[in-house]
C-alpha cells in the first residue's frame, strides 16, 4: 500500500522562514534520536549537507523501516555522479517501502543542490509516516489521535480545553497541562495560569527540553500572535508524545493527577489580610474612629474662619 498525502487532507506543506528553522530543528533531533536508538553512531547536523551523498539517507531508510536495502552503494562516493547514483538507490528503496514519487515530490539532484525547501518537503513525508501516522489514542490515529492524546492526558486540567491544533495552545495552558504531567514538582500549575501567556509557554517549552530533551522548535511570539502554522504544532507536539511515551514506559512519568480547583482570586487575595480570632473586630472599630477623628479635625479648622468672618462684619459696621 503506497502512502499519499491525500490520506491525511488537513496536512499540507508549507513553507515560511520560521517554518523552515522549526522544520530543520525538529528533523534533525528527529533523524538523530533514530539514529540513536537503532545503535548508529551518526549525528546530523546540516539536514542538507548531511544527506547529499546518499549514505546517511539509506542507512535513516533502513532504519525507519527495518529492512535492508540490497543496492549496491558506493561507500564515500567523492564525484557528483557517484552521489547521485546513491541518492536514486535510496529514493529507489523508498518507493518500495510503499512512498510514490508524487508524495516523496524530491529528485537526487536536490539533495546534491542542497535545495532547502524539497528536502524539507521529503523528511516531512517520512516524519508524517513513521513519526505521525502511528500515533494512536481513543480509537484515532496521525493528527486526530495526537490531539485525542493530549485530551486524555490532561484531563481534568482546570482551564484547559483541547479541540483544535490552531485555537487551543496559543495561550500556554495546555502546554503547561502536558508539563505539569512531566514534571509536576517544578510546574507551579495554578499560579502558572494567572501569569502572561509568555511566562507560561516558557515554563512548558522548558521542562520538555530538559526532561524529553525535546528542542523548542517553535517561537514564543509566533504562537501567542496566532502565526504558528499547525504543521508546527503537530511536529512539535509529536516529539513530546513519544519522549512522553518512552519515559511513561519506564515509570518516569508520575500518574494522572491534575491539581485540584484553584481558591477564588478574592478568597485568595483576603488571607493575608485576616485577623486572628481573639482580635476579630479591632480592626474595624479603628476603620470606625478615624473617620470621626478627621471630622472634629474638620471643625476645629472651621471655628477660625468662623470668628475672623465676624471681625470682618464688625469693621463694616464701624
Amino acid at each position: 500500500m503506497s502512502f499519499e498525502y491525500s490520506d491525511y487532507p488537513f496536512v499540507k506543506f508549507k513553507l515560511s522562514e520560521s517554518w523552515e528553522v522549526a522544520q530543520d530543528t525538529a528533523f534533525r533531533f528527529w533523524i538523530n534520536e533514530v539514529f540513536k536508538k537503532n545503535g548508529i553512531n551518526i549525528k546530523i547536523k546540516d539536514i542538507c549537507e548531511d544527506f547529499s551523498d546518499g549514505e546517511n539517507l539509506n542507512t535513516l531508510l533502513q532504519c525507519l523501516s527495518g529492512k535492508e536495502n540490497t543496492f549496491k552503494f558506493t561507500s564515500s562516493p567523492q564525484t557528483r555522479a557517484q552521489k547521485l547514483d546513491n541518492l536514486t538507490i535510496a529514493l529507489n528503496f523508498a518507493e518500495t517501502l510503499g512512498f510514490s514519487k508524487s508524495t516523496l515530490s524530491i529528485q537526487p539532484s536536490h539533495f546534491v543542490d542542497a535545495e532547502k525547501s524539497s528536502v524539507l518537503g521529503f523528511f516531512w513525508a517520512l516524519c508524517l509516516y513513521y513519526q505521525i501516522r502511528v500515533i494512536s489514542e481513543d480509537g484515532n490515529n496521525s493528527e486526530e489521535g495526537l490531539l485525542n492524546w493530549c485530551k486524555a492526558t490532561t484531563l481534568g486540567y482546570e482551564d484547559v480545553d483541547i479541540s483544535y491544533f490552531n485555537t487551543s495552545f496559543y495561550d500556554g495552558i495546555a502546554f503547561l497541562a502536558l508539563a505539569h504531567r512531566v514534571k509536576p514538582n517544578d510546574v507551579n500549575y495554578h499560579k502558572l495560569c494567572d501569569e502572561s501567556y509568555q511566562a507560561r509557554l516558557k515554563v512548558a517549552f522548558d521542562v520538555f527540553e530538559n526532561e524529553l530533551k525535546v528542542p523548542p522548535i517553535l517561537d514564543i511570539s509566533d504562537i501567542v500572535d496566532g502565526n504558528t502554522d499547525d504543521q508546527n504544532l503537530i511536529l512539535y507536539l509529536s516529539l513530546i508524545y513519544h519522549e512522553f511515551k518512552e519515559k511513561e514506559k519506564k515509570g518516569e512519568i508520575p500518574k494522572l493527577n491534575p491539581p485540584g480547583p484553584r481558591p477564588p482570586k478574592s478568597a485568595a487575595q483576603a488571607q493575608p489580610t485576616v485577623e486572628p480570632a481573639n482580635e476579630k473586630g479591632k480592626g474595624k472599630e479603628k476603620e470606625k474612629k478615624e473617620p470621626k477623628k478627621e471630622k472634629k479635625e474638620k471643625k476645629k479648622e472651621e471655628k477660625p474662619k468662623e470668628k475672623g468672618e465676624k471681625k470682618d462684619k464688625d469693621c463694616l459696621i464701624m
